[in-house]
């Protein structure tokens, strides 16, 4: 896991100092210069950015290289944090073994598995940073919420 660092962004309301809300974002796919679910993952992490602190968990293996070189070529994005989760490296081969690629009620099960590791992290998180908003962005239904409701903070 990457280092979190705690942002307190001031503003300024009759000389008193007050952090922006904090949210934190789970977008599974999250990449800059797409289109579909990674840019819908991106996109909503700049927007939210703009009002919130904002930490995004995301997939390490298909977003992480992505973000990294983008920040790398353009400079942090202020009020945005991306801490990456690693896909376990047994989940694609076996999936590939057991033919379970072409099978929707399959890859909705392994879908569950990193769900449930992004609760864990999102978990720890959250008892560091104490976030005031949790909003799951991509890869869920309303039959398929995910896990971070459990937080108990407002969930969108």
């Amino acid at each position: 896991m990457n280092s979190v660092t705690k942002q307190e962004s001031s503003v300024s309301a009759g000389g008193t100092q007050r952090r922006r809300p904090r949210l934190l974002m789970s977008a599974y796919a999250c990449r800059p210069n797409h289109g579909s679910e990674p840019g819908v993952g991106w996109n909503r992490a700049l927007q939210a950015a703009q009002d919130f602190d904002t930490w995004v968990i995301t997939e390490d293996a298909t977003s992480g290289s992505a973000i990294r070189t983008y920040l790398r070529e353009h400079s942090p994005i202020p009020g945005l944090e991306f801490v990456f989760i690693p896909k376990s490296p047994w989940i694609n081969p076996l999936a590939y073994r057991l033919g379970l690629y072409h099978a929707p009620m399959a890859l909705l099960r392994w879908w569950h598995l990193d769900a449930l590791f992004f609760y864990r992290l999102a978990r720890r998180l959250h008892a560091e940073l104490r976030f005031d908003l949790v909003q799951q962005v991509n890869f869920q239904t309303y039959r398929e919420p995910g896990y971070l409701w459990k937080l108990g903070i407002p969930f969108t």
